[in-house]
């Protein structure tokens, strides 16, 4: 069984539905966008 929520994106705030997996990905690629920019 997977663990879903939700979440509002997009100039609407629309609801989407996340699993985990995804929000994980999402995280890790936020941070690592960050971390670039400051090493920069």
């Amino acid at each position: 069984m997977q663990a879903y929520w939700w979440e509002r994106r997009g100039l609407l705030g629309r609801l989407v539905r996340l699993n985990n997996t995804q929000a994980v990905d999402e995280l890790l690629t936020e941070i690592a966008r960050e971390q670039r920019r400051d090493a920069a």
